[in-house]
């Protein structure tokens, strides 16, 4: 269980860094372009990894089911999954986005319950719930308090006597509500079923990387013959220097925390893995702040959503 909590944390840390890159890349670039280069960058990243750890040379340990299953979880989650993030973190910034795709855990435990015959406590539960809480009242903002940190954010950010941020803070885009809660709950609804399929397919067998690399190529061999059309060459032609510095950061970072979330699942359940990477809703907080702190909304609940996330990790890998 050490193992698969270790890799866990690895994730989640690194799924903070993409998100805060996300949301930096979609102000000037497109959902299509983080998928894209995510995609390239992971299959390249992935397949260098198999090999360094000898897992490619265990191919034959993966059943040729369990290979159908990871191509479906990789097409679901790196394409249709990613491009709804990717639209949701575009429309509403990434605290919010994460608020909403945090909706996934449940259902995963619930499907993981009733198809995987995968077992919950009742201390479990309690777990569950408070970590599913700490981001919420994390993120839970009035309008006055948004407001309130905009003008904060905009008064640290310039003139002599403000604090100069760690890196330059470009001026907030407007939120489109609508378009992001609604990206937002299709992003829930399809990352909910990939862990069902990748846990059925890695089941103790520890071949997380392996896993991974197969996804990262069944996606990307789906969006390869769509570069024959216009529209989307023109879509990836027209991403600038800025935005596909921050598509990189972000794909990179995602590549490696969706390898120790593959890790995890070859190694713990869905309800002990699930549970706990809600907990880099509240990592996502401080990278934020660092690299969007005029773009995110923030509020002083962080402490309380840190302890309930804290304790809901707990309670879950007791």
């Amino acid at each position: 269980m050490g193992l698969a909590i270790a890799y866990i944390l690895l994730s989640s840390a690194s799924f903070a860094l993409n998100q805060a890159s996300v949301r930096r890349g979609m102000l000037r670039g497109s959902a299509l372009q983080g998928v894209y280069s995510s995609s390239v960058i992971g299959v390249v990243f992935l397949l260098l990894a198999a090999a360094v750890s000898a897992q490619l040379f265990r191919a034959g340990d993966i059943v040729p089911t369990g290979y159908l299953m990871l191509a479906a979880a990789g097409v679901n989650h790196f394409i249709l999954g990613r491009y709804c993030n990717h639209r949701a973190i575009g429309a509403i910034g990434a605290n919010r986005a994460r608020v909403v795709e945090g909706a996934n855990a449940p259902f995963s435990i619930l499907l993981a319950v009733a198809l995987l015959s995968e077992e919950v406590t009742a201390l479990m539960w309690g777990g569950i719930a408070l970590v599913m809480l700490g981001p919420v009242i994390v993120f839970r903002r009035s309008s006055g308090a948004r407001a309130a940190a905009s003008a904060a954010g905009v008064a640290g950010g310039s003139g002599s006597g403000g604090a100069s941020p760690v890196i330059a803070q470009p001026t907030a885009p407007p939120v489109k509500y609508v378009e992001g809660y609604l990206f937002g709950v299709l992003n829930a609804a399809s990352w909910s079923i990939s862990p069902l399929l990748i846990r059925s397919a890695l089941e103790d067998t520890g071949l997380g990387v392996l896993g991974s690399l197969t996804a990262y190529a069944a996606s990307t061999a789906v969006l390869l013959p769509l570069l024959a059309l216009p529209s989307v060459r023109r879509n990836l032609r027209s991403a600038d220097m800025s935005t596909g510095r921050w598509f990189v950061v972000s794909a990179f970072s995602v590549v490696t925390a969706q390898m120790f979330r593959y890790l995890a699942l070859s190694v713990a359940p869905v309800t002990i893995v699930v549970p706990i990477m809600r907990a880099s809703s509240v990592l996502l907080l401080p990278v934020s702040y660092l690299i969007n702190r005029r773009l995110e909304s923030f509020e002083p609940r962080v402490i309380l959503g840190v302890l309930l996330s804290i304790a809901g990790s707990l309670l879950v890998v007791l």
